[in-house]
């Protein structure tokens, strides 16, 4: 913990480390989108709660989309 880290209160702290993982989460959601040349505003994915942004990651991510083209996909 750096010395600015040990001056915040346990709340700003907390406040910190969600600040963080929301923008660590923003983070890949954009790498995402920009590996499968999606366009996007990422000012709009600062409005999103972060439930909304996982759901995005898992749903577009490519681990997620071969999960939906297996569930989706009938073999015939």
């Amino acid at each position: 913990m750096s010395n600015n880290e040990k001056a915040l209160t346990k709340g700003e702290r907390q406040i910190l480390k969600g600040l963080n993982i929301r923008a660590a989460l923003i983070l890949q959601l954009e790498k995402i989108f920009k590996e499968a040349n999606i366009s996007i505003d990422p000012e709009s994915l600062h409005d999103l709660l972060e439930e909304d942004l996982l759901s995005l990651i898992e749903n577009w991510s490519p681990e997620g989309q071969a999960d939906l083209k297996k569930k989706y996909t009938t073999n015939t």
